[in-house]
């Protein structure tokens, strides 16, 4: 059972060793408050999300009166960064091959503008302004 215990601690530290497997996007839209969706993952603007990095991902923004944007967030493996790891660490580079702990994401922040939808039911559900 102590062999269990410190084998199961051992993966742990290693795992830990690697680096995080997400990574932190921040998102932004003009105008804000128009709802991301990224892959089942949802948020109105502005806000962030914890992707994982081993993926590539479609961004949607739509807002009521505007026209739908997309933007892509991919991914890359840094093999530097593995091949520096194996020096100190080398069953972590398996590991993070596998769960993306040498991946990043770009872009890091995803700002959207949004454009006035020309369709006449999106004008018509826009508020009115008088005067």
């Amino acid at each position: 059972m102590t062999l269990r215990l410190a084998a199961a601690l051992a993966l742990m530290t290693l795992a830990a060793a690697c680096g995080p497997a997400t990574q932190k996007i921040d998102f932004e839209t003009v105008p804000p408050g128009a709802e991301i969706d990224v892959g089942d993952q949802h948020l109105v603007s502005p806000g962030s999300l914890d992707l994982a990095k081993n993926s590539d991902y479609k961004v949607i923004a739509h807002k009521q009166g505007y026209q739908s944007e997309e933007v892509a967030i991919t991914h890359s493996t840094s093999w530097l960064r593995a091949f520096f790891m194996s020096a100190f660490c080398l069953p972590c580079v398996p590991l993070g091959l596998s769960d993306g702990t040498f991946d990043n994401l770009s872009p890091e922040a995803v700002a959207i503008t949004l454009q006035p939808s020309t369709s006449p039911q999106a004008l018509q559900n826009q508020p009115r302004v008088t005067k």
